[in-house]
């Protein structure tokens, strides 16, 4: 009897039932494989399948909808044991980009060749059916990408869309001038390098209530301007945590937290002290958004906050957990805020919809409830905290 394995239903052996029964009799079931298949394109892993334990004929009637924004010469599909230890290659099964760019529907058997070249004994086989649809043909991108007066965003997620908002983007936190290239955009303009860490020092030193800083690491004794190219206000010339303290001299609420859970850096638990944390991100990108959307970012902030300070109640066996350490801005008349009313964010957006540099932002996360308090309890409300869409920027 040939082993099988099968993604869209069983595979029968050719001798029929009655000596697998009769093998039954004589001895018990032999432990065999628990595997599940991965679906890798140029090296990565875009779906994956469950793993289903002690199984020869497994079928995982299984179906996947991949965006694929970058070239490929095959798809790969990897059959894996799955063991304590970790993953064992059982064997591939590819599929020529030319075979599946006509969209017609590929529907058949593929022998599993293994890890030399060589087909597997007893000839394991794995049923696949794949199609390629054309980007034009998804309606989702009749408009293009996020265009049209009807287009909400991304549905049932946490935070919605967010009009009316200004995007700066930035390349690398400090480039001397004249070492990035030149970027041609529509109309014949050129886009305009930026300083990220010199407008973020002047974004500290004009900051009139509040400095939230969250990050993997913080380095205070970095200076955040080496080469200014616009006038320097009085405290710019110093270090970030002494930056910091003078601000917070001023009566600005400075809070700064360290991301220390199992959902961002400390991934396999294992915790970074500051003094040798990850490097600053020197050769990285990074980007300042206002309008009613920076509202969100700040409420992913304190959210985490909270999480991390009830956490640190707990550790410290506070009784009294009472933290004013945020400030509340909906009890702040004069600093704008978006509400949840039809249109409520007009009142924070900073561009209007016929404005060329007009941007529509929405935010997504992906955690769990060790991130943030008030994480919600029911399965749909907690997939739209981590619900993922076939087009977006991730920052």
């Amino acid at each position: 009897m040939r082993k099988c394995f099968t993604m869209f239903g069983t595979c029968s052996t050719p001798f029929g039932n009655r000596s697998t029964r009769a093998l039954s009799r004589k001895r018990p079931a032999m432990i065999t494989s628990d595997p599940y298949v991965s679906v890798c394109l140029a090296g990565a892993t875009v779906a994956q399948t469950r793993i289903i334990s002690n199984s020869e004929n497994p079928s995982w009637e299984e179906h996947f909808c991949v965006p694929v924004a970058h070239p490929v010469m095959k798809v790969e599909f990897h059959v894996k044991d799955n063991d304590v230890l970790g993953a064992e290659l059982i064997g591939v099964v590819e599929i020529s980009v030319e075979k599946i760019i006509s969209g017609n529907t590929i529907n058949d058997w593929f022998p599993i060749i293994g890890n030399h070249g060589n087909c597997l004994k007893p000839f394991p086989e794995l049923h696949i059916s794949v199609q390629f649809k054309p980007v034009e043909n998804n309606p989702l991108y009749k408009n293009g990408v996020g265009v049209g007066p009807e287009y909400e965003g991304v549905p049932n997620t946490y935070f919605p869309l967010r009009k009316g908002g200004s995007v700066t983007l930035y390349q690398d936190a400090h480039v001397p001038n004249d070492m990035l290239p030149e970027i041609l955009l529509d109309g014949g303009t050129v886009f305009q390098h930026r300083q990220c860490w010199e407008e973020i020092c002047h974004a500290i030193l004009e900051a009139q209530h509040l400095i939230y800083i969250i990050g993997w690491s913080v380095y205070h004794r970095v200076k955040l301007v080496r080469e200014p190219t616009k006038p320097l206000p009085s405290g710019g010339e110093l270090e970030l945590g002494e930056l910091l303290k003078y601000k917070s001299q001023e009566g600005v609420r400075v809070v700064m937290l360290i991301w220390d859970d199992k959902t961002s850096h400390d991934k396999f638990l294992l915790k970074t002290p500051n003094s040798y944390g990850p490097r600053q991100p020197w050769h990285d990108l990074h980007c300042k958004i206002e309008g009613p959307a920076a509202y969100d970012i700040l409420i992913n902030f304190e959210q985490r906050w909270k999480k991390a300070k009830k956490r640190d109640f707990k550790l410290k066996k506070v009784k009294n957990r009472h933290d004013d350490a945020l400030i509340r801005l909906d009890r702040v008349s004069w600093i704008l805020t978006p509400t949840s009313a039809h249109n409520g964010d007009d009142k924070a957006r900073v561009c209007n919809e016929e404005d060329r540099e007009n941007w529509h932002v929405q935010v997504f996360r992906s955690i769990d409830s060790g991130s943030v308090k008030g994480f919600p309890k029911g399965v749909q409300d907690a997939e739209a905290q981590v619900r993922m869409n076939y087009v977006y920027v991730y920052i």
